[in-house]
């Protein structure tokens, strides 16, 4: 489902090719992913935020990972974040990993560490 629709007046033809509708969509893109990070780092530091408001950024790490990508035939754009708690995020994810109790979480802290993150 196209989120965005042109119209073209009858009798007017748009005369562009798959390079430059790459071009435009990119940029289009671009402006998308440049305001998620500038919503994102505009938030306070403190305490989590309310639903409905942009993540607080702490590390800086969603923000940087947000990009734009154009789709192989040119028609269209993603934008998306590539770190991996951007999705916990959206959903709605409460408490922040700090559970050391939990035995999940002592297991993904041992593989973070051999992997050096």
């Amino acid at each position: 489902m196209p989120l965005l629709h042109i119209d073209v007046p009858p009798g007017w033809t748009v005369v562009a090719g798959r390079q430059q509708v790459r071009a435009v969509m990119l940029a289009a893109g671009g402006e998308v992913a440049a305001k998620a990070r500038a919503m994102i780092r505009s938030g306070s530091r403190n305490g989590p935020s309310k639903p409905g408001e942009p993540p607080h950024s702490v590390s800086g790490k969603l923000a940087r990972s947000i990009r734009a990508r154009a789709w192989k035939d040119g028609e269209g754009v993603t934008v998306r974040a590539s770190e991996f708690y951007a999705l916990f995020l959206s959903l709605g994810a409460k408490g922040g990993g700090g559970n050391t109790a939990d035995k999940g979480n002592l297991v993904m802290e041992r593989i973070t560490r051999r992997r050096g993150r």
